[in-house]
């Protein structure tokens, strides 16, 4: 089964420039599970990842690093949603706008295992 948790909004320092490690900015992850059927046998959340709980460990994570690329970013992502039950790979792609003139956002997609 597929879980997807699209465009988290998470704010960070992140960037190797001067003037990207002076403030945080947003970027957006998208998420792909790959977990087991648990939840929808017995629709319980107790069998379910929580995604509140995902969402918060992913930006606390994110806001501690502060990671110079997006790549890196991308990979801590993805070892953070390793860690929950259920769960059996991860897909995580980091979006970050303003990169690059004329380009809408650069991206890095990690996946595990």
């Amino acid at each position: 089964m597929t879980l997807e948790i699209n465009s988290i909004e998470v704010s960070c320092v992140i960037g190797d420039l001067e003037f990207e490690r002076e403030k945080e900015q947003t970027i957006f992850l998208d998420v792909t599970l790959e977990i087991d059927d648990l939840a929808a046998d017995t629709d319980r959340i107790e069998d379910a990842v929580d995604y509140v709980v995902l969402t918060d460990s992913l930006r606390n994570v994110l806001k501690q690093a502060q990671c110079r690329l997006i790549e890196k970013a991308s990979k801590l992502a993805c070892e953070v949603c390793m860690t929950f039950e259920h769960v059996k790979s991860a897909s995580v792609k980091v979006k970050k706008t303003g990169c690059v003139k004329g380009v809408v956002f650069t991206a890095a997609t990690f996946t595990l295992p």
